[in-house]
């Protein structure tokens, strides 16, 4: 996805060129979380040509307590259209029928307008700001965080 650029912002991982060798490392990865009930990662993809969008998962699962970070992540190129909302509701049936979990927490940037968009759509409540809570792009950048009933 060319879209590293507005990645950038907000994402600390997309501060390198992800190369093929990094997709294979992360799809092993992704795999050794979700069999060990830690994390799960989804594709979010064009349902008529199995394009590649983005991404969506759920992070610091905890199946104890019932809940989990809700994360996501779309090309710049597709964002506008409703896909995320489209699938963290998938997600969030996903959560709360497999695994049982009754929480997700989201955790964005102060100045992520678009995915702040998307937790007040899926009916997320604002708890509370963290402040410097994240060192990214030579600054501490203050996080806003809301929570998801299932």
């Amino acid at each position: 996805i060319d879209s590293q650029a507005e990645f950038r912002k907000y994402l600390p991982w997309a501060n390198t060129e992800f190369t093929e060798e990094h997709s294979r490392q992360w799809v092993q990865w992704a795999y050794y979380n979700w069999m060990s009930q830690r994390q799960y990662d989804f594709v979010i993809a064009d349902v008529n040509t199995d394009e590649f969008l983005g991404g969506i998962g759920l992070l610091e699962v905890d199946l104890i307590n019932k809940h989990a970070k809700l994360g996501y992540w779309l090309g710049t190129a597709y964002t506008g259209q409703g896909l995320t909302t489209k699938a963290a509701r998938l997600i969030m049936k996903f959560a709360r029928q497999e695994l049982k979990l009754e929480k997700l927490i989201i955790r964005v940037s102060e100045d992520n307008v678009a995915s702040i968009r998307v937790a007040k759509k899926l009916g997320a409540h604002f708890i509370g700001k963290e402040d410097h809570q994240e060192f990214h792009n030579h600054r501490w950048q203050d996080t806003w965080v809301y929570e998801l009933e299932l």
